[in-house]
């Protein structure tokens, strides 16, 4: 429900938005952290998809639901985000950790769900720090 979280085309109805897509996205990321060569993507592709989120520039993250999509004909006046993202995955995408050939007999372990092992999605929510042209370093002792 894209239309109603984020709050695309409705900026009265504010009781119903939520960064609840972002909270996933950094469930993804928190996931990645703890098994990289996992995932096929890396976090390069994580970031496409939560910076494009509110771009209004792919028909993926328009309106509620598939069927209110294909109803105003979304497909027909925008493009899909995934149609991207498949265009790029081998170059900008690809995560070099991933091993295709251990596909399916991958995780035997339950992760478990220590906070301390969370960690900052820096590359998210300090994408805009800067200092002087210089990327500023944060010391995170309790999440590193």
């Amino acid at each position: 429900m894209f239309n109603r979280r984020c709050g695309h085309f409705s900026s009265s109805d504010l009781s119903n938005r939520s960064p609840v897509f972002i909270q996933f996205l950094d469930c993804v990321h928190q996931m990645w952290n703890k098994f990289p060569g996992e995932f096929e993507f890396n976090i390069e592709m994580l970031l496409f998809i939560v910076e494009n989120l509110y771009t209004c520039k792919y028909g993926t993250f328009l309106l509620n639901s598939h069927k209110e999509r294909a109803d105003a004909k979304t497909k027909d006046q925008s493009i899909s985000m995934w149609l991207e993202i498949n265009l790029r995955k081998n170059t900008d995408f690809k995560n070099p950790l991933y091993d295709p050939t251990k596909a399916g007999v991958r995780i035997t372990r339950i992760p478990k769900p220590d906070y301390y092992q969370l960690r900052v999605w820096r590359e998210y929510y300090f994408r805009f720090t800067e200092q002087s042209g210089e990327s500023v370093s944060y010391k995170m002792d309790s999440c590193e």
